[in-house]
């Protein structure tokens, strides 16, 4: 399975970390897949609140809550990673780690994956404010 799209940023401001991820993904989503896009903004999913962050525990499957449109993943310090799995199959598809050092790596997430922090992260959930209908 191909790697995931991960932005990056030195930036620990919240707020700007949403507005990265709503930059980069409605940049992507306009390129890729225009019809998802238009009936995306005319539901008004976009709108996402401020990012939860947690430090996960070491090896153990972290499901995102319902909701979750971007994981952030702090590697600033470089003292952890995480890797991303597919639900179904456990199989690796990308890993945030110290390649990325001195950065926090915004990942979209999907559903259908899971991961897990090796050493010491921090991790944020961008959630969207309201699930559409």
């Amino acid at each position: 399975m191909a790697g995931v799209t991960k932005f990056r940023t030195v930036d620990p401001d919240n707020k700007k970390l949403v507005e990265l991820y709503k930059k980069e993904v409605l940049f992507l989503r306009l390129n890729l897949y225009p019809i998802v896009m238009l009936i995306s903004t005319q539901t008004n999913s976009g709108d996402c609140e401020d990012p939860t962050w947690i430090t996960p525990p070491n090896r153990k499957r972290i499901y995102p809550p319902v909701g979750t449109v971007a994981i952030v993943v702090d590697v600033r310090t470089n003292r952890g990673a995480i890797n991303i799995h597919e639900k179904e199959s456990n199989e690796f598809i990308d890993g945030v780690g110290i390649e990325e050092a001195g950065k926090l790596v915004i990942v979209p997430w999907d559903s259908t994956s899971y991961y897990y922090a090796v050493g010491t992260v921090r991790v944020a959930y961008i959630k969207l404010k309201s699930l559409p209908t």
